[in-house]
C-alpha cells in the first residue's frame, strides 16, 4: 500500500512531467517549476509539496534550486530529471518499451555503426554531436539529451559537456566498450525473437486435424508462422511445447467448429491461456490479438463473448478460413499452383440430452487498484435441462469469507445464469488456496443436482494472487468427478 507522500510524489512527478505553456510546447516537461505553481496545479498544501519533492529528489527524479525568502516552501523551483522522465514513461507503458527507452537504443545503434567513409576503421568510434544524431535520426534536440543522459548513466556512452551547445546538453557523444557489448546482445536478442516468434497459433479440435493442416499449409505459403498440432511437435512434450508457442504467438486463431464445441477442451483452454497470459503481462488487454472463426452463433459462450470473432459460412472449405485470417493479419492469401481443393463435411449434429451443465466460460479479470492486490472473478453457466423454476441456487468458497446460497441473474438465453462478480481475498499467510463456486438446481422430477468448480491459486507476491488455471467453457457430464 503506497504511503500519503508516494501518492503525493507520482502526483508531483507526473505534474512536472507534463508541464507545458502552450499546446504545441517543445519544452514540455523541461521547465522549473515555483513551489506556488506547483502547490497550484497538484492542489497540495506546501507542506506535502516540501515532503513529495525531497522524497523525488533523493530518488534522483527531480532537480531543485534554493533560495532564502521561499517560504513555506523548501525550495524555489524544481523539474523533472531525465530519470523522472523515464519513471513516468515505465509506469504509463504496461510493460512496453518506452519513447525514451527506443531513443537510447537508436542514439546507441547508430553510435556504435557511425561511419564517414566505406570499409571506414574507425567505425563506431567517432565523436557524435548533437545535431548530427538529430539530423540522421530526425529526433528534436530535447530527446536525444534524455537518450544520451539515460545512456551515460547506464555507461553505454561517454560524453563531453562544453559551453555553447545549445539546445543540447553535451559537445560529443561516443560509445563506450559496455555500449558495443550492448548492441551485440540486442542485435542476438532480435535474431532469437524472429526465429521463435510465430505469426499465428492455430487452435482446433484433433478431430480437425486435416482441415487445420490444410489451413495451416496455405498460411505458411503466404509468408507466415504458423504453430498447428500436431504437425509443429516432433518429440518431446507437448504441454511444455504448446505453452512455449502460445508465450511467443502474436495471434491465436480458433477454429471454433462443431467439433470443437462438443469435443474440445483444449481449444478452449488454450484460446483462454492466450488471452490470460497477454492481459497479464499488460499487452492487449481488449483480446484484440484473439481471434476465432465460427460458423453457429450459438457456440458464443463465456470469453467468446467478449472477444471478436469472425463468422463464416461453414467450414467444408478451407481457403476462405485462410483467407480469412490472413486478411487478419494484414497479408494476401497465396494459394499455391497445384492447389488440390478439398472438403471437410461438418458433423452431423449429435442428439441434445437433457444433460449436461455447461459452466460457460469463466472470465478472470485482474482489478489492479493500486497494489494489483484485489483478483475479481465473474462466470455465467448454462444448464440445458429443464429446472423447476426458481430451482438454481451458488455459492462461492475459499474467498475470505465463504458467501450464502445465492440466486443467480436469468439472462435472456434459454438456461444460462449469471453470477454477480466476487472479489478474491484468499489469506496472505497461505502457500497457496483454492476458490470454489458451488451450483445445485432441481430438476422437473424433483431430483437435485449439481457441482463444485475449483480454481488453484498460487501467490505472485505479497499480498497478490493469481489464478492457475487457464480461462475457458468446460461442458459437466453426469458422474464427473465432483457433480452429482
Amino acid at each position: 500500500m503506497a504511503t500519503e507522500i508516494e501518492k503525493d510524489a507520482t502526483d508531483v512527478l507526473r505534474a512536472l512531467v507534463r508541464w507545458e505553456k502552450s499546446a504545441d510546447d517543445n519544452q514540455r516537461g523541461d521547465y522549473y517549476v515555483h513551489g506556488p505553481e506547483l502547490a497550484t496545479k497538484v492542489g497540495l498544501p506546501p507542506q506535502r509539496i516540501n515532503l513529495a519533492v525531497a522524497f523525488l529528489e533523493k530518488s534522483g527524479f527531480i532537480e531543485s534550486h534554493g533560495s532564502t525568502g521561499t517560504a513555506p516552501f523548501d525550495f524555489q523551483m524544481v523539474r523533472p530529471t531525465v530519470g523522472g522522465h523515464l519513471e513516468v514513461q515505465r509506469s504509463e507503458a504496461n510493460g512496453q518499451p518506452t519513447e525514451i527507452d527506443r531513443d537510447a537504443i537508436a542514439v546507441l545503434q547508430t553510435l556504435v555503426g557511425w561511419v564517414e567513409a566505406e570499409n571506414d576503421p574507425h567505425r563506431g568510434k567517432y565523436r557524435v554531436s548533437g545535431k548530427e544524431l538529430t539530423e540522421k535520426l530526425g529526433l528534436p534536440p530535447r530527446r536525444v539529451n534524455k537518450a544520451v543522459a539515460i545512456l551515460e548513466r547506464s555507461r553505454f556512452v561517454s560524453w563531453s559537456r562544453v559551453m555553447g551547445t545549445a539546445p543540447y546538453d553535451f559537445g560529443g557523444v561516443w560509445p563506450s566498450p559496455e555500449g558495443h557489448l550492448e548492441v551485440q546482445r540486442l542485435a542476438e536478442q532480435e535474431t532469437r525473437h524472429r526465429e521463435t516468434r510465430l505469426d499465428v497459433f492455430l487452435s482446433h479440435s484433433s478431430l480437425d486435424d486435416e482441415l487445420c493442416k490444410d489451413i495451416a499449409a496455405l498460411l505458411r505459403y503466404s509468408g507466415l508462422s504458423v504453430f498447428a498440432t500436431p504437425g509443429s511437435i516432433a518429440t518431446g512434450k507437448w504441454e511444455e511445447q504448446i505453452e512455449e508457442a502460445l508465450q511467443n504467438a502474436s495471434t491465436i486463431w480458433v477454429l471454433l467448429t462443431p467439433n470443437a464445441v462438443s469435443q474440445s477442451v483444449w481449444s478452449h483452454h488454450e484460446f483462454g491461456y492466450f488471452y490470460g497470459f497477454r492481459h497479464g503481462k499488460g499487452v492487449d488487454s481488449r483480446g484484440d490479438s484473439c481471434r476465432f472463426l465460427y460458423s453457429d452463433p450459438s457456440h458464443l459462450r463465456g470469453l467468446y463473448d467478449h472477444i471478436q470473432g469472425t463468422r463464416v459460412t461453414s467450414f467444408e472449405d478451407p481457403v476462405p478460413l485462410a483467407q480469412e485470417i490472413a486478411a487478419g493479419l494484414g497479408k494476401d492469401l497465396i494459394i499455391p499452383s497445384g492447389w488440390v481443393p478439398r472438403r471437410y463435411p461438418s458433423p452431423a449434429t449429435p442428439p441434445q440430452t437433457p444433460w449436461p451443465v455447461r459452466a460457460g466460460g469463466p472470465e478472470f479479470r485482474l482489478s489492479p487498484g493500486f497494489n494489483g492486490r484485489d483478483l475479481k472473478l465473474a462466470c455465467s453457466f448454462q444448464i440445458t435441462a429443464q429446472t423447476q423454476p426458481g430451482g438454481v441456487e451458488y455459492r462461492w468458497l475459499g474467498v475470505g469469507t465463504d458467501t450464502d446460497w445465492a440466486k443467480p441473474m436469468k439472462e435472456n438465453q434459454p438456461g444460462k445464469y449469471q453470477m454477480k462478480e466476487i472479489v478474491l481475498n484468499p489469506s496472505p499467510n497461505l502457500e497457496e488456496s483454492t476458490v470454489t463456486l458451488e451450483i445445485r438446481f432441481w430438476l422437473e422430477d424433483g431430483k437435485q443436482h449439481g457441482g463444485r468448480w475449483r480454481w488453484p491459486l498460487k501467490p505472485r507476491g505479497v499480498g497478490t494472487w493469481e489464478l492457475r488455471q487457464e480461462l475457458g467453457s468446460h461442458v459437466f457430464q453426469p458422474g464427473d468427478g465432483d457433480w452429482w
